[in-house]
């Protein structure tokens, strides 16, 4: 931890313009790009934008990650229950494997995500786009999908026990359920 802080400490970073200019950094991450806001226009201040961090190394159980922008992101057998990922761009990532139990995805856009072997028990997913998205194999018991955009979604063995699918688009899904409300 100590290097940790060395290392952060003697980061600078290089703003460009008119010359280059160096400047420590408040924040370890502020140092590698993490949690900035994305713009100075207040009405963004109570929902900051996250940058998209290359190794997605923000994606951490407890964090906070609501508004985060994770597109692309391989988060495979990445462990998430329970964390806040409303708003959240995890477009084209990867979740193959991944624990997001009770995870909290409303609104959350999921477009051509793979979830293959997801567990997303008790997961809100209101709103949420999954337009494409692989759920092979995902086990969505319990999860909330009311309203969600499913259409084209691949969702072949997906367990939906439980599940509350009211006002979801599944147009053009690929749908072999496994398990449907205790069947």
């Amino acid at each position: 931890m100590r290097a940790l802080a060395v290392a952060v400490a003697a980061a600078t970073i290089a703003v460009t313009g008119a010359g280059t200019v160096d400047a420590e950094p408040r924040s370890i991450h502020e140092s590698i790009g993490i949690d900035t806001l994305g713009s100075a226009d207040t009405s963004t201040l109570s929902k900051p934008t996250r940058k998209n961090v290359k190794d997605c190394s923000e994606a951490v159980v407890g964090a906070n990650l609501e508004n985060a922008i994770l597109t692309g992101c391989n988060l495979t057998w990445v462990y998430l229950r329970n964390t806040n990922l409303a708003g959240a761009n995890l477009e084209g990532a990867t979740l193959s494997g991944a624990e997001l139990e009770g995870a909290d995805l409303t609104n959350a856009n999921l477009n051509n995500a793979t979830l293959y072997w997801a567990k997303i028990k008790g997961a809100t997913l209101n709103n949420a786009r999954l337009e494409g998205a692989n759920l092979t194999k995902a086990d969505l018991t319990g999860a909330n999908l009311g309203g969600a955009e499913l259409a084209l979604a691949v969702m072949i063995g997906v367990d939906l026990q439980f599940a509350n699918l009211a006002g979801a688009n599944l147009t053009g899904a690929i749908i072999n359920v496994a398990s449907l409300n205790g069947a």
